[in-house]
């Protein structure tokens, strides 16, 4: 390499670095980002996805119960059955 090129491989490579700031901002975001997520997690209750399941359960054997039943009455409201919280 002559001295002439020397120079444009230095500037070449300072464009191309990325500032400590940018990466400092960058890491300080994903890091926040994580610990919401981590946070939401944290705070979500396990049991929920067991009550909806308990809950759609109830509907499908009401309306299984009422689809074979002899005596079809109009006031037999399934939907109802799950909200009882």
């Amino acid at each position: 390499m002559t001295n002439q090129e020397k120079p444009e491989l230095d500037e070449k490579t300072s464009k191309n670095q990325v500032s400590p700031f940018v990466s400092l901002l960058v890491i300080i975001s994903a890091i926040f980002i994580i610990f919401a997520l981590l946070n939401d997690a944290i705070n979500t209750p396990l049991v929920r996805s067991f009550d909806d399941a308990a809950r759609r359960a109830k509907i499908d054997a009401c309306e299984s119960h009422r689809a074979f039943a002899e005596n079809k009455s109009p006031d037999d409201d399934c939907s109802k059955l799950g909200d009882d919280q």
